[in-house]
């Protein structure tokens, strides 16, 4: 797709990098009515626990993003309602994901994505907060522009030097364990939806922030929502419909290299400028 031009109004204070400025007048956008309305329209979903989740992993899938505003969504969780169930765990819907990516000192695997190669991986570990659980992940983009995931559960300590983690790299992407170190971290919360005929998983971030682990600069996303819809093949989907009813057209985006684009020094980010534009036009809309 193609991001239009807009005023670029990033600003930065203490080392923080922030896209909750309005370019428009000299005041903060206000987030938090979308944000305080979340709790109460995810009620009007019927719930399912993760044991039934877990029947619809798609864990080689097609998947399609999109840019939307967090005061956009509960409109769009009330359209939902009859279609989807949404994920549960322990009476809880909005579950919190905390992840750390893992490249190349060189970062490899960042130029790689923006340089639009397929075939590529990306490698993380990924912690969900409530329930204490850490997997050690990667996914392939394939050349047919499928994406595939493999992960192992690993122990927060666990050293990617040593098995089963090391064994679990070499083998999934022939990657030198000894090459990748950590170098992002990413926080925020997620909604988890599937559709009535199971077919179908919906994920909803927002709350996105950042940290990057080698120069200790962080950035915040408090107004962007990110909705992914994966699926096991391009079908016909209800969110997908209404969101082109609204004229909101489908968007790459990574939030590892939104992330290091943000806070990186001296990295390889122009291809992504044109994206963050566009970010800030959507999430800086009232």
């Amino acid at each position: 797709m193609e991001f239009p031009e807009v005023k670029r109004s990033i600003y930065e204070r203490g080392g923080t990098l922030s896209l909750d400025y309005d370019y428009r007048k000299d005041e903060k956008v206000d987030f938090s009515q979308g944000l305080n309305e979340l709790g109460a329209v995810v009620s009007l979903l019927d719930k399912i626990p993760l044991s039934e989740m877990s029947l619809v992993k798609l864990m080689n899938r097609t998947d399609v993003k999109y840019i939307v505003n967090v005061n956009d969504v509960p409109t769009l969780i009330r359209r939902a309602a009859k279609e989807y169930f949404i994920q549960e765990i322990d009476g809880n819907c909005i579950a919190k994901y905390d992840t750390i990516y893992l490249d190349t000192n060189d970062l490899l695997f960042f130029r790689t994505h923006i340089n639009g190669k397929l075939n590529r991986f990306k490698w993380r570990i990924r912690t969900y907060i409530e329930s204490n659980l850490s997997f050690l992940e990667v996914k392939n983009k394939s050349k047919t522009d499928r994406t595939q995931k493999s992960r192992i559960v690993i122990g927060k300590t666990d050293s990617l030097k040593l098995d089963p983690a090391a064994s679990f790299i070499i083998n999934t992407s022939c990657t030198d364990p000894n090459l990748l170190v950590k170098v992002l971290q990413n926080n925020f919360n997620r909604l988890t939806m599937v559709n009535r005929d199971k077919t179908e998983r919906l994920t909803i971030d927002y709350n996105i922030s950042f940290k990057n682990r080698l120069n200790g600069k962080t950035a915040h996303f408090p107004n962007l929502c990110i909705i992914e819809i994966k699926q096991e093949r391009f079908s016909e989907s209800y969110v997908k419909q209404y969101l082109n009813e609204l004229r909101i057209k489908k968007a790459g985006i990574s939030k590892y290299c939104l992330g290091i684009a943000m806070t990186g020094d001296n990295v390889k980010g122009n291809l992504y400028k044109q994206k963050i534009r566009y970010i800030q036009k959507i999430i800086n809309t009232k």
